[in-house]
């Protein structure tokens, strides 16, 4: 009898070791994936709100664009190229006569953006044609919300509930000191016929000196996100992100605030955004 519940006391604690372990092996690790030459299609997709500030009114803006695109990879680097070119646009913002809507489209349409990467996520440089407005709050910022919705990943293994963050730089020229934060959770990892898919929560802040409309003078801007991305670990390539920005601009001391009339501080401009970013293969 002491043999018996020696051996199934033994037996309780392999188990549950063995149980231990199976979960401590319940990892994963991934990187960019992407082959050289096939095409792919990203819909891009933007609605701005901005509220009454500096003594400006209240506006809005859309924007929806179908982009092909194209990857080209440096072994040697261990980087990628990823080339988007824009195929539709429909752009309207109420703060814009009809006229100049048509001409922002055909301007628009012609846009092309190079973003170089690292296989872990991490945005290295980004090429833009043509040049884009520097107000980071604009639905026209196409290679920007492409740089900070794509996912980044750590260079080890890791599970469900694991947190991790990356800095990098704007990728703005006008802002070449300004950095983003980026941080990650995986919520869940989905078990398809098509592979395992990662669900990850996605937040971004980012504080920088911008120039907002007339305030050529700058101002202090404090910009934050979060969403949600997947992202197919076997295939090792974006699927979709949902990102929803919102970012604050006060005028730095030494700017004009007196307000259009001398007499009272210009409020500051509060403007939020969503974004999203789905890829076809």
């Amino acid at each position: 009898m002491r043999f018996s519940i020696s051996c199934f006391m033994g037996l309780f604690v392999l188990t549950g070791l063995t149980g231990l372990i199976g979960c401590r092996f319940n990892t994963y690790q991934t990187e960019y994936r992407f082959h050289s030459g096939p095409s792919f299609a990203v819909q891009f997709v933007a609605h701005l709100d901005v509220s009454a500030g500096w003594g400006k009114a209240a506006y809005s803006s859309d924007a929806q664009v179908y982009f092909s695109g194209r990857f080209s990879g440096d072994t040697a680097k261990s980087e990628w190229a990823l080339d988007v070119a824009a195929d539709s646009l429909r752009f309207a913002s109420s703060e814009r006569a009809p006229e100049e809507d048509k001409y922002m489209m055909g301007r628009l349409r012609k846009y092309h953006a190079r973003l170089a990467m690292t296989k872990s996520g991490q945005s290295l440089a980004l090429d833009e044609e043509p040049a884009l407005p520097q107000v980071q709050f604009t639905p026209t910022n196409f290679g920007r919300f492409l740089a900070y919705a794509l996912p980044v990943f750590p260079q080890g293994r890791f599970a469900v509930g694991d947190t991790w963050a990356f800095t990098q730089v704007a990728l703005d020229k006008f802002h070449p000191d300004a950095h983003w934060t980026k941080r990650f959770k995986l919520l869940e990892v989905r078990e398809t016929a098509h592979g395992r898919i990662a669900v990850l929560s996605v937040d971004l802040s980012g504080d920088f000196h911008d120039d907002v409309g007339e305030m050529q003078t700058g101002s202090e801007a404090t910009v934050t996100g979060t969403g949600r991305a997947e992202f197919d670990l076997a295939a090792g390539r974006p699927l979709s992100t949902e990102l929803e920005w919102h970012g604050s601009f006060t005028p730095q001391a030494g700017a004009d605030s007196s307000g259009p009339t001398g007499k009272s501080p210009l409020a500051p401009m509060v403007l939020s955004e969503r974004v999203s970013l789905h890829f076809s293969y």
